[in-house]
């Protein structure tokens, strides 16, 4: 009998498993940053909403021009923004991008108490969905970043 099965609730040790054991890691960080997210919203007071209500504009202004600055570069208007807010005290944009296959790639972000819900069809055709708690500890600038740049990096 092996260590491990004769001890199923002790940890053994086990050599790093290069990328596996690396992806591994990032699921446990995904996993540790969804479940931070659930408790975020289960715990959300008014000062949190009503602070990432104020965030909304600065963070949907930077998704703006990184959408310019998008367009700018490819030298012609790929990228439109539009507002899809339908919920009050709710905000969303989405953007959407020219595209000549079966599904049109976009991405909508809408502001859910502290939480930016986050889904769309990348550039391959892949739909997605995702949360992503509002962090104190980045600015408007760099949310929006995080926000676009996989699904722009797709197109």
């Amino acid at each position: 009998m092996s260590k491990r099965s004769a001890h199923p609730n002790r940890c053994v040790a086990v050599p790093r498993l290069g990328w596996a054991g690396a992806l591994g890691e990032k699921r446990r960080a995904r996993e540790v940053a969804a479940a931070g997210t659930f408790e975020m919203t289960g715990k959300a007071t008014g000062p949190l909403i009503s602070a990432s209500l104020a965030r909304w504009p600065p963070i949907a202004e930077a998704i703006g021009r990184l959408v310019g600055a998008y367009n700018a570069g490819a030298d012609r208007t790929i990228l439109s923004l539009s507002d899809a807010t339908t919920i009050p005290h709710q905000p969303a944009i989405t953007i959407e991008s020219e595209f000549s296959g079966e599904e049109r790639p976009s991405l909508s972000m809408a502001l859910e108490g502290t939480v930016i819900r986050v889904s769309g069809v990348d550039g391959r055709g892949v739909s997605f969905a995702a949360g992503y708690r509002l962090r104190e500890d980045r600015s408007d600038d760099s949310t929006a970043e995080y926000l676009v740049h996989n699904w722009m990096a797709s197109l």
